[in-house]
């Protein structure tokens, strides 16, 4: 096991903390789709038994359903804010597939979503997508988030999204936990994609 001091707590991490980064920079997501990566793992885990490991490719009919996640986080006084997004999304640019804030420790169901979960739907023949999971403290404590509600079968307010900009807009800094997987089209895609109307 490593440890790693941050802001006087001590956090248990199962990989060193320089490959966390290392990984997102080598799959393109810093800086393109957020400016600094974070140094703590994120652990997702699916109903399905698939689990999220840096770039491991995942089907989408095993994501269908919102996962397990945790963090390592100061405890339920503190919040913070999850996003899951695709920057890989072609014409609409980066699609958000799931936002919760107001978290308090990693309790997410205790969190406010502001984007229902919908799991991946990439289009057929567009190969694959990146599929990020960013955790941010909020550092000033509970916000008031201004973003039109995404239920989980509305589209309408997920594409042209972008991580960075949402982050920059509530002064929520860098990430300090992630993860990300790869997935391509499967048979479940074109179900999923006609129940958001993308058909």
């Amino acid at each position: 096991m490593k440890y790693l001091v941050l802001l006087g707590s001590l956090y248990m991490l199962h990989t060193h903390p320089r490959t966390i980064p290392q990984a997102f920079n080598n799959n393109l997501i810093t800086p393109n789709v957020i400016r600094s990566a974070p140094v703590l793992k994120a652990q997702i885990k699916y109903i399905s038994g698939a689990s999220v490991h840096f770039g491991n490719v995942l089907q989408p009919i095993d994501v269908r359903l919102p996962p397990a996640i945790t963090w390592p986080n100061k405890g339920p006084t503190s919040y913070y804010t999850l996003v899951m997004t695709d920057p890989d999304a072609g014409e609409v640019s980066e699609v958000k597939h799931w936002i919760v804030g107001n978290i308090p420790g990693n309790s997410v169901w205790r969190g406010e979503t502001i984007a229902e979960y919908v799991g991946s739907a990439p289009p057929f023949g567009t190969g694959r997508h990146r599929y990020i999971f960013l955790v941010f403290e909020q550092h000033f404590g509970r916000i008031q988030f201004l973003e039109p509600y995404s239920a989980v079968l509305d589209f309408s307010f997920r594409p042209y999204f972008s991580v960075q900009q949402f982050a920059n807009k509530y002064q929520l800094g860098s990430p300090i936990a992630g993860n990300f997987f790869y997935a391509s089209w499967d048979y479940s895609v074109p179900i999923l994609r006609a129940q958001l109307g993308l058909l």
